[in-house]
């Protein structure tokens, strides 16, 4: 019923999360409850995706279902977000979280909800490249490498306009300092990513 599906949200996505932040239990039982949080939260955006958001005929804009439909995708995409910036995750749950944004956008075109595109998409290619510049997922650099350039084949012009002058202005650089070569088939946009990140690191 739609009143078991509010208690199993809110139990997922409010009291669980408190308890992470607050580390309420031991590092290690942190770590466990966190991957399994992870895995929850994937799977309800999965087996209930219908309830998040309205379905959609050609050329619909898409929206969601109520209004508190959408307070729990952005409660969702909170979590993962803060996955991404959590210096602390496990290798394996950081890859885990990278293949859920992979198989969102797969199989429900995450990128294109509006919400997300405009208000939550830069923030995680940000996040992300910011992953790659202080080496802290140096392991896991070619997943994160795919996930960028998923992201930013949603809107490549969004990406050299707006979010790579983002990311050198948060390290008082500019073009002038590093340079991005603006290619946009997979193979070229990779190493240039990954040859811009090495730029940076060397300049800054």
């Amino acid at each position: 019923s739609s009143n078991v599906k509010i208690g199993v949200l809110q139990m997922s996505f409010d009291p669980l999360t408190q308890a992470i932040s607050a580390g309420a239990t031991s590092a290690s039982q942190i770590l466990d409850l966190r991957d399994i949080h992870y895995k929850l939260v994937f799977q309800i955006l999965v087996s209930k995706w219908k309830w998040f958001l309205k379905p959609i005929s050609r050329n619909q804009v898409i929206e969601f279902q109520t209004d508190q439909a959408k307070q729990y995708f952005v409660k969702a995409m909170e979590i993962f977000i803060t996955s991404f910036q959590d210096a602390t995750l496990p290798p394996a749950t950081y890859r885990y979280n990278l293949s859920v944004f992979n198989d969102l956008q797969k199989t429900h075109n995450l990128y294109t909800i509006p919400l997300f595109r405009t208000e939550m998409l830069n923030a995680f290619v940000l996040t992300l490249m910011d992953a790659m510049t202080d080496g802290s997922r140096q392991i896991l650099q070619d997943e994160i490498v795919f996930t960028v350039y998923n992201l930013a084949s949603v809107d490549f012009e969004n990406f050299f306009v707006q979010i790579i002058p983002a990311f050198l202005a948060k390290r008082q650089l500019s073009a002038q300092h590093v340079v991005f070569d603006p290619v946009t088939d997979a193979p070229a946009f990779s190493n240039s990513l990954k040859g811009f990140i090495n730029d940076v690191k060397v300049v800054n």
